[in-house]
């Protein structure tokens, strides 16, 4: 199973990322460090299909950085019914 990071906040600045470069070299991207930092509105899922292990460590180092987020399921991203269909099972 793979697994994306879903924030809430960005951290108030970027980790040590350089050890997980090699295996997930989208860290490197500008686009995603912004994100990374992102503060407001909800950064929301970075888009990444990271092993158990590696979702752990980024999270780890985000909330060493003020960030709030969580690792989940990259499958998290395809919801696969609709708000709609939610709110009335709720």
């Amino acid at each position: 199973m793979m697994y994306d990071i879903y924030l809430s906040m960005g951290g108030r600045a970027l980790p040590d990322l350089s050890d997980l470069l090699q295996a997930v070299p989208a860290l490197a991207e500008q686009p995603l460090q912004q994100k990374i930092m992102q503060r407001s509105p909800k950064p929301g899922f970075l888009g990444l299909d990271l092993t158990s292990d590696q979702a752990r460590t980024l999270m780890q180092r985000l909330k060493a950085q003020k960030a709030v987020g969580y690792p989940v399921p990259s499958a998290y991203r395809q919801p696969k019914i609709t708000i709609e269909q939610a709110t009335s099972i709720a």
